[in-house]
C-alpha cells in the first residue's frame, strides 16, 4: 500500500550553538531521513532559523539527496507550527 506524505516542521525554539555542535548526530539524522524517508517526505519546514540553524543547514546539504534538498523551506516571517500546518493543508 502506498505510505502517506508528510511534512517535518522544526520550530527553531530551544535550538542553540550546543545542538549546532553536535554535527555527528545532525548528518546521521540527514542520511536517515535521505535514505530512508525522503520518498514520503513532501517537504521540511523551519520556522525561525537562526544563525545556527542556518549555518547547520548549509553544512547538512551535502548529505542530503538532491531531492530533498529542493523541499527544505525556511520561514523567517512570525508565524507558528500550526499557522504553518493551516496553509499547507495538513
Amino acid at each position: 500500500s502506498k505510505e502517506m506524505e508528510w511534512i517535518w516542521i522544526f520550530d527553531r525554539s530551544g535550538f542553540n550553538l550546543i545542538h549546532a555542535l553536535q554535527i555527528k548526530v545532525a548528518v546521521e539524522l540527514a542520511k536517515l531521513i535521505s535514505n530512508n524517508f525522503s520518498v514520503n517526505l513532501k517537504k521540511i519546514i523551519i520556522i525561525h532559523p537562526t544563525l545556527y540553524i542556518r549555518m547547520t543547514h548549509t553544512f547538512l546539504l551535502p548529505f542530503l539527496n538532491e531531492t530533498l534538498q529542493n523541499r527544505i523551506e525556511l520561514y523567517y516571517e512570525d508565524t507558528t507550527p500550526q499557522e504553518i500546518m493551516y496553509k499547507t493543508s495538513i
